[in-house]
């Protein structure tokens, strides 16, 4: 079960439509095989846009950093008040 889990980024040096596109083309091939009901989002990636990266691998760190933290480690109300990670851990357990 993945409670709003980010499962797909492509970063790009400069955005343009096949890019665009392939994300969700992508996204959908894979929740084809799924029955549950799935949400997509796009980002154009303003949250990166707004600091000023020395390099692109600094860049890449941030966003791996963030995924890792949004995918396990914050806390969500709607999870009553677990991180998703403790949330499939425990849903695991029962």
């Amino acid at each position: 079960m993945n409670k709003k889990k980010v499962q797909r980024c492509l970063l790009c040096d400069q955005p343009n439509v096949v890019t665009i596109l392939r994300g969700p083309e992508e996204a959908v091939e894979r929740i084809n095989v799924c029955s549950c009901r799935c949400t997509f989002h796009s980002d154009p990636g303003w949250r990166y846009q707004m600091n000023a990266y020395r390099s692109r691998q600094e860049l890449v760190q941030s966003i791996e950093s963030f995924i890792r933290y949004y995918n396990n480690d914050r806390i969500k109300e709607k999870l009553g008040g677990l991180s998703p990670k403790q949330y499939r851990e425990r849903m695991k357990s029962a």
